[in-house]
């Protein structure tokens, strides 16, 4: 799964989910949202029933989101909230505990990677180059730079009840990046975070269009 929130007034926080084994189907939920997420644990229920439905009635055997659009402020609120939404509506469901892993994808930062060439130039690093900044944060660039100088995305891991490694959480992350239909390279954050990102754009040109028609009535 993959989510993201975007600044009032129009604010959406829009959910993307896979909807079979491999990664290449997905489904969205969306709501006009208040700071609190109202309607958070109802949206994930939605998914994880599309899940069921083309999955043979056959439940995740865990969850891993990517969650974008979070402050450094807002972690504290992120895990009190949100984690605890996802735990209760994947419980309601199946009557049993998931297994979440919980990633923050932060592409707002100042952070940059590069290679000095023989030449003492500047050049940008290859497509999957990480850089590990602890057990739980890492730096990934995993698209190709080709005007200027390639921005890493950092990822911050706030639960980890699979029990992934770094290393299987880094090439699921890199791997994820390839899946854009629109785009015959890698980008630089993982697929369903980019779905969610286009579809809280275009929400809110759709609820900025129902504004401007309820108020002509």
């Amino acid at each position: 799964m993959g989510g993201t929130s975007q600044s009032p007034p129009w604010s959406r926080a829009p959910i993307i989910s896979t909807t079979n084994s491999t990664a290449s189907a997905y489904r969205q939920e969306a709501d006009k949202k208040s700071r609190n997420h109202p309607k958070f644990k109802e949206m994930v229920q939605e998914l994880l029933i599309k899940f069921l439905e083309n999955n043979e009635d056959n439940p995740p055997d865990g969850i891993v989101f990517y969650r974008d659009g979070v402050g450094r402020g807002q972690y504290k609120e992120v895990i009190k909230k949100e984690i605890k939404e996802l735990e209760s509506a994947f419980k309601e469901l199946f009557d049993k505990k998931p297994k979440i892993t919980f990633v923050l994808v932060i592409k707002r930062h100042h952070t940059r990677i590069f290679n000095i060439g023989n030449d003492n130039k500047i050049y940008n690093v290859n497509p999957g180059t990480v850089f590990p900044v602890d057990s739980e944060n890492f730096f990934l660039c995993s698209h190709k730079g080709i005007q200027g100088t390639s921005k890493p995305s950092k990822y911050c891991l706030l639960r980890d009840d699979n029990k992934l490694s770094r290393e299987e959480l880094i090439k699921a992350t890199h791997a994820l990046c390839h899946l854009y239909a629109r785009c015959s390279r890698s980008i630089s954050i993982p697929v369903m975070v980019h779905h969610a990102h286009r579809w809280a754009l275009k929400g809110e040109d759709y609820a900025q269009t129902d504004d401007e028609e309820e108020q002509a009535n």
